[in-house]
């Protein structure tokens, strides 16, 4: 039996901290600073603006705060100092930015408004309605600016920037009174109508003007008659469908090399990549990408187009699903997060996104006032490790493989450190409030089956299971399976945060089905030869308390105990290919008492 407990304590204070919270009234950005003249906030929803959102010293003493309305979304961050650039020091959440730093990252989940008594509707292009000003919205995943210019700010280029979720949606905010206005977006530079509006109006130099009515009562108006042009598409396809994409070339040259002192140019590269948004009404949305990259073939003209990422969205007021391919989808956001991004090897920093080499359905969404997130997927493409010695659990007897780690990324340009996993993944998290703390269920469930030869496999009870038998299957199937399930619950309480989770874990393998390659299919069939079994649990709990924007103290406890039954047998992995025909190998790990 081995069984491990992990107890983290940290305690962390420093001379200034910031934060971030989501009200009623937007985002609160604050940062103490003692000493600061000026602080400015600068972000992708700015443009990294050094200027466009100063901070206000608060009554407190070198408290810096600011109040922004933003769309749901994920945003990156820094605050401007006396002119110096720096994070948010009291969100732990950062990524990398182009310049070998790191920004702070908030994530907006929900709506963020507060009408008052005479707000008109806020509405978009498209006739959508909600509360505030008239919204402009715009999507392009490559602009790195976009403007609104109309006759409502004299057709200025730059009067009305335009804010990114970071995702490529573009949005503008602007106080109208009732009217007819015609107006055009400013992407880069380059002056476009809005691809969502399909009424437009000549605008004197040979192209259109895109054309919104507001009435009275600030709603938008359905245009039709004189003077108004029905733009049936601005593509060849349909006006809701967004193409975009770049291109990549590369030519490399060499000289005076030990063995060709001569001048050659390289075989170029060339690459173009192409994405598609297909906009098929608000409720109903389609993703894709491909490629062409001479990379992958031998003669140029032989080129194959490949399939990066596809998606197709279909939500309700309370529903949201996803069928997807090789897309983030997220994870089950438990405390202890089972399905979660894949760390990198050598940068703890950087994480792959969980969903990335999968392809399967995604449904969440709150019904009755629970919240339900369920995901089944199956696990077409992975990087595999192989963990020195073979051992199954390492030094402090944690697994080395299964839903407890995901994979460790290792990064190759080896096509071979790939491997076809075949695996099935479902999850679900079901979550409710009770009283001041959430509750939740959650499960995860993963099986595969691998193929290999009878004259790869060195297993005893197959080659007695033969004899007993007379089969003269010459493949076989192995199959395992492996679960987590349990709850957790968590809590906030102003300066105090709590969680704990508790999950069962199972795991069992075997030989599972047999194959003879001939035309008459003899030797087929399902075969029950049991491997291997492991039990045990997973399970931790962690408590923070923060009594002052100076100070934290976090508590972690974390506690795994894995064990074999019968102490015997085989735990089935599937490793990458070591003789290029790109099946996966199998290694089959011994399950012994001191296997940690």
């Amino acid at each position: 039996m081995n069984k491990t407990a992990i107890v983290i304590i940290l305690i962390s204070a420093a001379s200034a901290f910031g934060a971030v919270k989501i009200t009623d009234s937007g985002v609160v950005f604050s940062l103490d600073a003692p000493g600061a003249k000026k602080v400015y906030l600068a972000g992708d929803f700015n443009d990294w603006s050094t200027d466009a959102d100063p901070l206000k010293e608060s009554d407190v003493s070198g408290f810096w705060e600011i109040t922004l309305k933003l769309k749901p979304g994920t945003y990156e961050y820094k605050f401007i100092v006396d002119g110096n650039w720096v994070i948010d020091p009291d969100n732990p959440e950062t990524s990398p930015d182009p310049y070998g730093g790191e920004n702070s990252i908030i994530t907006v989940t929900g709506e963020i408004s507060v009408p008052k008594d005479g707000d008109k509707a806020q509405i978009t292009p498209s006739g959508g309605t909600s509360k505030g000003g008239v919204t402009f919205e715009y999507y392009n995943p490559s602009a790195r600016t976009v403007f609104i210019a109309g006759d409502f700010n004299s057709w200025s280029p730059t009067a009305n920037p335009m804010r990114s979720d970071g995702e490529g949606n573009w949005s503008a905010v602007i106080e109208l009174p009732p009217g007819e206005y015609q107006y055009k977006f400013v992407v880069d530079g380059s002056w476009q109508p809005d691809p969502e509006n399909p009424r437009t109006k000549p605008d004197g130099y040979g192209g259109i003007n895109s054309v919104a009515v507001i009435d009275k009562n600030g709603n938008f108006v359905e245009l039709k008659g004189e003077g108004i042009i029905e733009r049936v598409s601005n593509t060849f396809v349909n006006s809701r469908v967004y193409i975009g994409g770049k291109y990549t070339g590369i030519a490399e040259s060499r000289w005076n090399r030990e063995y060709d002192r001569r001048f050659r140019l390289d075989k170029p590269r060339h690459r173009m990549e192409t994405y598609i948004r297909v906009k098929i009404n608000k409720d109903v949305m389609a993703w894709g990408s491909i490629n062409l990259d001479t990379r992958d073939a031998d003669r140029i003209y032989e080129t194959p187009l490949s399939l990066d990422s596809a998606a197709v969205e279909l939500k309700t007021d309370n529903v949201l699903a996803q069928v997807f391919y090789n897309r983030p989808v997220g994870g089950l956001d438990d405390p202890l997060d089972i399905i979660a991004p894949s760390a990198i090897a050598g940068a703890p920093d950087l994480e792959i996104p969980f969903g990335l080499g999968t392809g399967g359905i995604k449904v969440e969404g709150e019904m009755f006032e629970t919240s339900f997130f369920g995901l089944f997927c199956d696990r077409f493409e992975s990087y595999a490790t192989e963990p020195p010695g073979g051992n199954l659990l390492d030094d402090l007897g944690r697994p080395r493989y299964g839903p407890f780690t995901e994979e460790l990324i290792t990064p190759s340009p080896d096509p071979d450190a790939y491997t076809e996993f075949g695996t099935d993944i479902l999850g679900l998290r079901v979550s409710r409030p009770l009283g001041p703390v959430s509750v939740a269920g959650l499960f995860r469930y993963d099986t595969g089956t691998f193929w290999d030869a009878l004259s790869n496999l060195e297993i005893s009870s197959l080659d007695e299971w033969i004899d007993s038998t007379g089969s003269e299957s010459d493949w076989f199937a192995l199959g395992n399976s492996e679960c987590l399930y349990g709850a957790d619950i968590s809590g906030n309480f102003d300066a105090l945060a709590i969680w704990a989770e508790y999950l069962a874990y199972s795991y069992s393998g075997g030989v599972v089905a047999g194959n003879r390659e001939n035309d008459a299919l003899d030797g087929n069939g399902p075969v029950d030869i049991k491997l291997g079994n492991l039990a045990g649990h997973l399970a931790g709990a962690g408590l923070t308390v923060k009594p002052s924007h100076k100070l934290m103290f976090q508590i972690g406890y974390h506690s795994q105990n894995i064990y074999s039954p019968e102490d015997s047998g085989f735990y089935i992995q599937p490793a990458p290919s070591t003789d290029g025909d790109g099946r996966v190998d199998i290694d089959l790990i011994n399950i012994t008492p001191d296997m940690g």
